[in-house]
């Protein structure tokens, strides 16, 4: 089996940052798949403990998904959990490559990179 990349322009990345430990990607699904198509989530994981970073990466198949996501989420309260706000943006392409791989899944090379920020 042979996957292929390209990169593409047309869907959109976000970074939510400042999540709970118990946030799982049925949470992200339920929270942002409001906003559009999701396409990829990925969750930074602490596999020593086997919790959430509290960072995700959720891929929209449009640009204009993703900004309404950001627009509508950024400072919110997520899972009720006052004072726990969580930071939405929309990831830089100059630093990150988003890619599709195979079967139209996405992921993103540098998502290590990213959370350190």
């Amino acid at each position: 089996k042979t996957c292929h990349t390209r990169e593409t322009n047309k869907m959109s990345t976000i970074v939510v940052k400042n999540l709970l430990s118990t946030t799982d990607e049925e949470i992200i699904k339920r929270t942002f798949g409001i906003f559009g198509e999701i396409l990829n989530i990925v969750i930074l994981k602490d596999f020593t403990l086997n919790v959430s970073k509290g960072v995700a990466y959720i891929t929209y198949v449009t640009e204009k998904s993703a900004k309404k996501a950001v627009y509508c989420m950024d400072n919110s309260i997520i899972q009720n959990k006052e004072p726990h706000r969580v930071s939405v943006t929309l990831v830089n392409r100059e630093n990150h490559k988003v890619i599709v791989v195979g079967a139209g899944l996405a992921g993103l090379i540098s998502a290590y990179e990213a959370s350190k920020t």
